[in-house]
Parts: C-alpha cells; sequence; structure tokens
C-alpha cells in the first residue's frame, strides 16, 4: 500500500462525516476502476467497471451501512485463460457502534460484521471495506459463465485441445528412445 499520507489523500472520496449526519437514511454512490484498486499493494483486481451504492442508516449510537456493488471485472479464465467480463454483485451489512468504553473503541468484533468507534470520532473512511467486499467475494476458480445452450462460453479450440491433446505422430527415433515404463504406460493409454 502506498505511504498512509498519499493512501488517504487519494481516497479521500470514501469519507463519511458520521458527525454531519442527522438520524435517518442517507445515500452515496461511488465508482470503482483500476484508479481505486492502485492504492491497494498486491490487489487482485487490475481493472473494473463497479458502482457502489451506500445506504446509511443513522440512528442513535449506532450507524447501519448497507453495501450494493455491482458491475464487471475482467478476469482469465481457469479453464481456457481467455479473459472476459465477470458479472459481479455483492450485498453487505455493517455495523458501525458508537462506544463510549476507551477499551471498545477503535475494535472490531471477529464474530459479526460490527465495528466499535470512539464517540468523538467526527468521520470514516469506508475504502477498506469496500475493498475488503469486492476481493472477499470475487470466486476461487473462475470460468466462463455456461450459454443458453448450456455449452461452456470457453475459447472452443483451447477447449479442443484439454480434452484430445495434441495429437502428435511420434517418429521412429522418438518411439526407440521411450523408457520402457513409459512404453507400458502409452499402451494403457491407447486402449
Amino acid at each position: 500500500m502506498r505511504n498512509s499520507t498519499e493512501f488517504n489523500h487519494l481516497l479521500q472520496a470514501y469519507t463519511i462525516p458520521l458527525k454531519g449526519l442527522k438520524q435517518g437514511m442517507h445515500e452515496f454512490d461511488y465508482q470503482l476502476n483500476e484508479a481505486f484498486f492502485a492504492n491497494f499493494e498486491n490487489a487482485p483486481v487490475q481493472q473494473c467497471q463497479l458502482t457502489v451504492h451506500l445506504q446509511i442508516d443513522k440512528r442513535v449510537n449506532l450507524f447501519i451501512l448497507q453495501f450494493d456493488i455491482e458491475g464487471a471485472i475482467p478476469v482469465s479464465c481457469d479453464r481456457c485463460t481467455e479473459i472476459f467480463d465477470w458479472s459481479f454483485e455483492s450485498n453487505n451489512i455493517v455495523l458501525l457502534k458508537v462506544s463510549y468504553n476507551k477499551d471498545e473503541a477503535e475494535e472490531e468484533d471477529s464474530d459479526t460484521d460490527i465495528l466499535y468507534i470512539s464517540a468523538d470520532r467526527s468521520n470514516y473512511n469506508i475504502a477498506q471495506l469496500i475493498y475488503e467486499f469486492v476481493v472477499l467475494n470475487m470466486p476461487i476458480q473462475k470460468v466462463h459463465p455456461l450459454g443458453e445452450n448450456g455449452q461452456a462460453l470457453c475459447n472452443a479450440k483451447v477447449l479442443d485441445i484439454l480434452n484430445h491433446g495434441i495429437e502428435e505422430e511420434a517418429t521412429d527415433d522418438e518411439t526407440e528412445n521411450i523408457d520402457p515404463r513409459w512404453a507400458a504406460l502409452r499402451k494403457l493409454k491407447d486402449k
């Protein structure tokens, strides 16, 4: 990650003024692209077109943050290695609870999505939360979606090679120099 001063300056747009919000519902919209993810070291997302719709329900000593993130992220298919736009959608809720207890202030509850903030805190930057929601909601295996006919939309040429291998005729020299153990395995394969 960049140094904290530069990071804070670049992501200033993602700071919510907690003290200035009246009780009730508030809405914010953000656009995410490669410039956003460039602020995070080793980010798995290099390019994207994502929109973040944030609803904040401010109550007494509590902020309920609902993040709705959607858009497309170009990814490489794990099956055929072709780049495709993966459709991204994520809905996450975080509770910011105002704490007057100094031991509890500025902590996280690991079992739930509750973040404790000190009572004198005037704003909160949500950039790290958005980054984590995107990264944690990306699939482990990225493959083309199925088409209307149920067929994979992967590159057909690559799938053919994966399914049938590269058919090459072995020359006489290659056949003579084959280890006998491999020759026995090749007989099993050819059956």
